[in-house]
């Protein structure tokens, strides 16, 4: 699991640990697909870096549990109208690669989980 400076983030990478700020406060659970808003948040609390998933690190099961929280509610027209729109923000080639993959999965699990509550 590499550790990378807040600066060398992207969005779409995966947090391997939590994180939480001096006080203990938890800031982003581990398995959390980051975009520009949780790279503020950490530099507003003073984090400096965190680690990642490296890209050919598999997510693990309870890493999948924590962040795919998606009710049986949930209908599949919504799912894939998700999905189309986060696929859209890759190349066609990209979305080839096993690790574009699960993230586009984690990211359309999250933005649905979102929706239901």
């Amino acid at each position: 699991m590499p550790t990378l400076s807040i600066d060398q983030l992207k969005p779409f990478m995966v947090l391997a640990a939590e994180v939480r700020n001096r006080s203990g406060r938890l800031l982003a659970p581990r398995g959390m697909v980051l975009s520009e808003k949780h790279f503020v948040v950490f530099k507003t609390w003073g984090i400096k870096d965190v680690e990642i998933v490296a890209q050919d690190e598999p997510v693990t099961a309870e890493m999948h549990q924590e962040t795919s929280a998606i009710s049986e509610t949930t209908d599949q027209e919504t799912f894939n109208k998700t999905r189309e729109k986060i696929e859209m923000i890759f190349l066609p080639e990209e979305l080839e690669h096993p690790f574009i993959q699960r993230l586009v999965e984690l990211a359309v699990r999250k933005q649905v989980s979102r929706h239901e509550h």
